[in-house]
């Protein structure tokens, strides 16, 4: 696994910095480029504003405070050109899509782990799962996804040791909120029942 992730980074790394341009353009949003334009302008101080004049919060938080954070530095340091900062959302995204792969892994393996077909067909499973949002770079559909694959990871665990994490799992659920505040009505509810479904009766509570 560790080989996979680090392979896996570096290719990452490679395909952000020398593919060209207007392919990678290919993999985002119109609305990307309203997340991107609003966070560069925040972590120049220019408040949350798109056009650095009319403010506006048309964004869930938690991907945006992400990206102010990923765009602070090169803003410091140097005048950061569009096409820079849309590659370093590239290789964020990339990071984010190895995350989720990995903890799926570790997840299924921890349910299936004597099953060697089920196994690859997880392989195969997480792989394709890859491609569900290929087109949502600069949006927090990858980072919604990454919460829920930990989510899922944590709770795999708990099945094998019989622990409740309840308070990383409380942490988890806020950051999806976070991440996409219309997951309370949706996604949020269904994790919680299947956890509440998976636990035993002495720690239902």
């Amino acid at each position: 696994m560790r080989k996979y992730i680090i392979i896996s980074i570096i290719l990452a790394l490679f395909l952000a910095f020398l593919l060209p341009f207007q392919f990678l353009l290919n993999f985002a949003h119109d609305d990307s480029f309203f997340y991107i334009k609003t966070a560069n302008n925040f972590s120049k101080g220019l408040g949350s504003t798109f056009d650095g004049i009319n403010s506006t919060n048309g964004y869930h938080p938690l991907y945006f405070i992400f990206l102010v954070i990923l765009f602070f530095i090169p803003n410091f340091l140097f005048k950061s050109s569009p096409e820079f900062l849309y590659r370093l959302v590239v290789i964020f995204h990339l990071l984010m899509i190895i995350g989720i792969q990995v903890f799926l892994i570790k997840a299924f393996r921890n349910i299936y782990k004597n099953d060697f077909k089920k196994t690859k067909l997880i392989l195969l499973f997480t792989l394709f799962s890859s491609f569900v949002f290929i087109r949502d770079f600069g949006l927090e559909s990858h980072l919604a996804c990454l919460i829920i694959s930990i989510f899922l990871y944590i709770k795999s665990k708990e099945l094998i040791t019989g622990e409740n994490n309840i308070l990383l799992k409380s942490f988890l659920i806020a950051s999806l909120l976070l991440s996409r505040t219309d997951y309370l009505f949706s996604i949020i509810p269904l994790l919680l029942i299947f956890d509440f479904y998976l636990s035993s009766k002495r720690k239902k509570y």
